[in-house]
């Protein structure tokens, strides 16, 4: 950032590693602003607005694509739910930070590969702008990377075009995004001062509390074992709604995808993240600067959650207004929590500004 101020930006700094991230894209992006700005850092704070509302208008674009034919009257509910989570005042500090900026772009890559792939019609000009955006999602933060391994698999979900054409383009995703994988770690290292990761195999109740208590910091819960409560209730109302879709609605499956992949990007960021940060402490799974991925898991949760309710509501109206009910009270419960940690990221916001 430095150098870039001065008018000097050596492209071999884009390749290096930023603790345990290759974020090329981002420097460029921050590069740029800070040699515009002459690094004014005020700039750096109205970067991460901008591309958190890009990110609230491809959720509500997805909402808007993937609800609109089932439940009209609850897309504009779930755009508001899902730019108050990704806009969420909890993140504090975090989210007027330009080292966070990396987190946003690569949240902003993952929704907006949903929307694209909910509307996917199998052309190959679609499938390259689909790698683009993955790409750009993996070279702008590590958690990124998750996108090149789910494209493929999502490449061949989509309905509509034939098996061959769908396994050929899966194909061509899956290997571009090996290529790009295989090159990220060519010289890879860990933190400086730090050894690599060690995975332990005898703390896989570890991880799975770590990963429900990342996602659930999403709603601005900070405290880890509130926050894994909080991920253990949202993880099972997506999977209760999931698979009652799935038996009663197999025909919404094109609708349900881009969320699944959108709550799987978010969940597993919590597993990568556990694999990295777990022997920090479980503390570290709550931290601000994870809201901008972690979020997303909340935000498929309600989506996910409002198909299933509606088809309740067609078929049982009764049951569906005890559903609603439930959902709303566990909506407002989980927005008192936000309330609190937003407050308290609001003050870190402002010791921040002074």
């Amino acid at each position: 950032m430095a150098e870039a101020t001065h008018g000097r930006f050596p492209p071999t700094y884009l390749w290096y590693q930023v603790n345990e991230h290759r974020i090329p894209a981002a420097l460029l992006l921050q590069g740029t602003v800070a040699w515009c700005t002459r690094w004014d850092v005020r700039f750096d704070a109205w970067t991460n607005v901008a591309i958190a509302v890009g990110s609230v208008c491809a959720l509500a674009a997805l909402a808007r694509r993937t609800l609109r034919p089932t439940a009209p009257d609850a897309v504009p509910w779930v755009a508001a739910v899902c730019a108050a989570l990704v806009c969420s005042p909890a993140s504090g500090a975090s989210s007027t930070a330009a080292w966070i900026t990396p987190a946003f772009l690569a949240a902003l890559a993952a929704a907006l590969l949903a929307w694209m792939v909910a509307g996917a019609t199998g052309s190959w000009p679609r499938l390259v702008a689909m790698v683009l955006c993955a790409t750009g999602g993996a070279l702008a933060f590590g958690s990124g990377m998750l996108l090149l391994v789910l494209l493929p698999a999502a490449v061949l979900a989509m309905p509509g075009p034939p098996i061959a054409r769908r396994a050929l383009q899966a194909t061509a995703a899956a290997l571009c995004g090996g290529l790009l994988i295989h090159a990220y770690f060519i010289g890879w290292r860990p933190r400086p001062g730090m050894s690599p990761p060690v995975f332990h195999a005898d703390r896989w109740l570890d991880y799975g509390s770590y990963a429900l208590a990342y996602v659930g910091a999403g709603i601005g819960v900070l405290e880890h074992h509130a926050a894994t409560q909080y991920g253990l209730v949202m993880a099972g109302v997506l999977a209760a709604a999931t698979a009652w879709l799935a038996v009663r609605r197999p025909d919404l499956r094109a609708s349900l995808g881009p969320w699944w992949r959108l709550a799987i990007f978010g969940l597993g960021n919590g597993f990568v993240t556990a694999y990295g940060r777990l022997d920090n402490g479980v503390g570290t799974a709550t931290l601000p600067r994870y809201i901008p991925t972690s979020a997303l898991f909340a935000a498929s949760t309600v989506a996910v959650a409002t198909l299933a309710v509606a088809d309740v509501a067609r078929r049982a109206r009764a049951l569906g207004g005890a559903l609603l009910a439930v959902g709303l009270l566990l909506v407002l419960v989980a927005a008192a929590r936000y309330r609190d940690g937003g407050r308290v990221g609001i003050g870190k916001m402002a010791r921040t500004a002074r």
